[in-house]
């Protein structure tokens, strides 16, 4: 070949690839590295007008990341979507480190995980977001479905309940509206056959938790499995604004004012994650909330520590703010029966429901969890019983017998004796020798390295995913 005509085909070679250069800087607006992950902002689709989209794209030996997550432009919004996004991450990242550490572990592993999302608009400045999180290992995907929406004017997040009238039972409506709205589907009989929708359309928060503001429609979202598991899409029903009646406050695109008590329906306050490295444990308190809780919160707050309550719908009732306060410590909110009156596995269906349900109104009218874990009174559950509940059913494997042992220094030598990791342990915050005994507890375990933690956290940094229908002692005895 002539010195031409090389010359020629470098020219074409250099153009070439200067062009794929310039292609790829024009669609990722910029592209830094923190800390060996790439943190890339770009415009989305035209769906995003006026938003752009971060991502996060990293890779392990044995993981890799893909996440995408809006930014609005406005602080406050935004770094509210950039800690949802980095909870997920880390919290991966602590399941894949954990199971590496276990003997199901193989070198071949490849973990996947995604985070996308849609918008819906109700107005320039009330935007919502619907994410759909992806987690794929050994060839098995499973997804979920979460959502927020904004009022960017105001930078302050939208929770249902704001959109409705004070005392109104809302969600009994959107019940009868969602169901109504279903019965119109070509495919309902079936749906109505499995035998899923009773549940997942009974009227608490959890059940109507992912939704959107369209234009004229308030969406709301059941991810695959929920209302049928022959049905392998979400299923998005669509109700008209005009349907939800004068208790319905949005109205003309002018949100009702703020209250910073509806932070509590979101989430509670960010906190650190676990280190999978380090021993951790889970208080547990029963019975309570009692006079005594907010001196335990004291505890816990001046330790760092957080911990697990079971509560009595009907302590909850009485005790709102108290359980706000723990909520916003970070920690964990499950349900003890209403009123500690026997044990579920000697109720009928009808008694057990009510037990079940009238504490989780109590609790939801405070908290915002994905799940409600239950621990039944006096321990009783058998497998019918587990079943019949579909949530994780939290036990014990060290028992400080509080109720017996009135006196502080017994409670903390049988906690700090038996520890170990991945322990959970049982007490009752309805005792004031039990509370006094937390900081000789905390004190004496810290110095061991451990950490204080929610049974889920514990369960989820030890690479246990909590499963509907199984019983937990610890992170060793799950049956």
């Amino acid at each position: 070949m002539s010195r031409k005509k090389k010359n020629i085909m470098s020219f074409f070679c250099v153009g070439f690839i200067a062009v794929i250069i310039a292609t790829i800087i024009i669609n990722s607006v910029f592209v830094k590295n923190e800390g060996g992950i790439q943190l890339a902002i770009g415009k989305h689709s035209s769906a995003l007008i006026g938003l752009s989209m971060a991502s996060v794209i990293d890779y392990g030996d044995h993981y890799q990341i893909a996440c995408h997550y809006p930014q609005t432009g406005h602080k406050k919004v935004d770094e509210d979507l950039r800690l949802l996004a980095q909870e997920e991450i880390d919290s991966f990242i602590s399941l894949v480190k954990a199971h590496e550490q276990s003997e199901r572990f193989t070198q071949d592993e490849k973990w996947l995980l995604g985070l996308d999302f849609t918008v819906v608009r109700h107005s320039e400045d009330i935007v919502s977001f619907v994410f759909e999180y992806s987690l794929t290992k050994d060839k098995e995907e499973s997804t979920r479905l979460f959502s927020g929406s904004y009022d960017l004017k105001t930078e302050t997040p939208i929770v249902l309940g704001r959109l409705f009238a004070n005392d109104y039972d809302y969600l009994g409506l959107l019940a009868y509206l969602t169901k109504n709205s279903l019965s119109q589907r070509e495919d309902y009989e079936q749906i109505k056959e499995e035998g899923l929708i009773n549940n997942t359309l009974t009227a608490i928060n959890d059940n109507y938790s992912c939704f959107a503001l369209a234009k004229k429609h308030l969406c709301l979202y059941f991810p695959v499995g929920t209302l049928s598991t022959k049905i392998m899409q979400t299923i998005e029903v669509e109700i008209p604004f005009s349907a939800l009646g004068d208790c319905f406050l949005l109205k003309n695109g002018q949100l009702p004012p703020f209250n910073e008590a509806d932070l509590l329906y979101i989430s509670a306050n960010r906190h650190p994650k676990a280190d999978p490295d380090k021993p951790m444990i889970a208080l547990t308190f029963d019975d309570g909330p009692s006079i005594y809780t907010p001196k335990l919160l004291d505890y816990l707050e001046e330790y760092d520590a957080r911990a697990t309550f079971f509560v009595l719908g009907n302590r909850a009732e009485i005790y709102q703010e108290t359980l706000a306060r723990a909520v916003q410590a970070g920690c964990q909110i499950g349900n003890h029966g209403y009123n500690h009156i026997g044990e579920f596995t000697q109720m009928d269906d009808t008694t057990l429901e009510a037990q079940v349900n009238n504490t989780n109104c109590a609790i939801e009218a405070v908290v915002n969890q994905s799940r409600i874990y239950i621990r039944p009174p006096y321990g009783s559950i058998n497998q019918e019983v587990a079943d019949k509940l579909g949530v994780p059913i939290i036990l014990w494997d060290i028992d400080t017998k509080d109720w017996k042992n009135n006196d502080t220094k017994i409670i903390a030598d049988q906690v700090i004796k038996c520890a170990h990791d991945g322990a959970i342990i049982l007490m009752h915050d309805c005792y004031f020798n039990t509370v006094e005994a937390i900081p000789l507890i905390i004190k004496a375990l810290k110095e061991q390295e451990y950490q204080f933690v929610t049974v889920e956290e514990m369960l989820v940094t030890r690479g246990i995913e909590p499963a509907g229908g199984k019983i937990y002692y610890s992170t060793r005895v799950i049956k």
